[in-house]
């Protein structure tokens, strides 16, 4: 029987407390090693995902400001056009 009042654990014991974020302790980690493959590589093509996503958004983002300022500067030219054809016509009339 291990005295809990031990601060000195033995190497069995310490594989066996250790716990990984998942739950599953060293030893159950070592007895599946494809799961534990399977799931750094889903833990990866996550991160990419996250990281893809986050590339679109600055895109999306950058594209939607300049759509912006495009269609801000058309209705300033449109409305000095319009101003414009306006002044020739009250110049024709008078």
């Amino acid at each position: 029987m291990e005295n809990s009042d031990n601060p000195v654990r033995s190497p069995e014991a310490a594989k066996h407390d250790s716990a990984s974020t998942n739950g599953a302790t060293t030893l159950e980690q070592n007895a599946h090693p494809q799961a534990n493959s399977k799931e750094q590589v889903m833990h990866q093509a996550e991160e990419m995902a996250d990281r893809l996503a986050e590339r679109i958004g600055i895109y999306a983002s950058w594209l939607s400001r300049a759509v912006m300022r495009v269609a801000a500067r058309a209705r300033e030219e449109a409305a000095d056009i319009w101003a414009e054809a306006e002044h020739i016509s009250q110049k024709g009339r008078s």
